[in-house]
């Protein structure tokens, strides 16, 4: 059965096929939890939430220690908009197992979720337990956006310098968790990836910050150096910061003017 999963797991570039091949194996192995676990995927990817939820549920029955069905299950929700039950999924995958506090998507995806759920500084509290973990420290300098006071600008502004410092640094840029795209916008398709391109994007966030702080002549400075870094990928760059400001001016009426400024005056003006 191990051969046949393993011949399953690399026919995916054959989807008809690899469903198949899925589909017959869980008949055979309805306890099986990494069959369940492929079922709850297939049925994600086709966007039939409520069977991915049934599959998921499977998996964690027939084995209480895979973590990845916990988070799956708690993608569904946040997907459904079940906040407080996605935070329990999201909880429970960390604690599955020995291992699954290692795993940054876990415990960032909790910290997501306490976000949404208005627990800025809790979720930033789980930001901070993976260490050197570039992303984190981006999420939180999102949230004390949204936050808006001037302590918390000043915070955001050393998660972005820590985060720039994390993915320009030899020994942590090139980590794989480090390198995985960054992606924002409505539809999710402001893409931007690899250690450089995002060292500079987290440049473009400080630079907003500076100027959300007054800072204005910091703010051009930063700016002007990701145009001149990066002209490839500009207008990704200035969709995907935009994509988070137009959350901070939605949520923080006081920082509206400010955001709209800034906008005006650098970002629209890179390229």
């Amino acid at each position: 059965m191990g051969l046949q999963k393993s011949k399953a797991a690399t026919m995916r570039a054959d989807a008809p096929g690899f469903v198949r091949t899925v589909a017959e194996l869980a008949k055979r192995r309805p306890d099986d939890p990494d069959l369940s676990l492929l079922e709850g995927d297939l049925a994600y990817a086709d966007g039939r939430r409520d069977d991915a939820l049934k599959h998921y549920d499977a998996a964690k029955r027939a084995n209480p220690q895979l973590s990845e069905a916990f988070f799956r299950t708690g993608v569904v929700y946040l997907d459904q908009g079940r906040l407080p039950e996605a935070k329990a999924m999201f909880e429970r995958a960390l604690t599955a197992n020995a291992l699954a506090p290692l795993v940054p998507r876990y415990r960032n995806n909790l910290a997501y979720t306490l976000g949404k759920l208005g627990s800025y500084e809790e979720a930033i509290a789980e930001y901070g337990k993976h260490p050197k973990y570039a992303l984190s420290a981006v999420e939180s300098a999102r949230l004390l956006w949204l936050a808006g006071g001037a302590d918390d600008l000043a915070r955001a502004r050393d998660h972005l310098e820590q985060a720039i410092t994390w993915l320009t640094d030899e020994a942590t840029g090139p980590q794989p968790d480090n390198r995985a795209p960054w992606v924002r916008g409505r539809q999710r398709r402001h893409r931007v990836q690899g250690a450089p391109r995002e060292a500079l994007l987290r440049a473009l966030a400080l630079s907003a910050t500076q100027f959300l702080r007054d800072d204005e002549t910091s703010a051009v400075k930063n700016a002007a150096q990701v145009r001149e870094s990066c002209k490839g990928v500009l207008a990704d760059l200035q969709a995907v910061l935009g994509s988070d400001l137009s959350l901070v001016a939605r949520t923080n009426l006081s920082l509206q003017g400010k955001v709209n400024a800034y906008r005006i005056r650098i970002l629209d003006t890179l390229g």
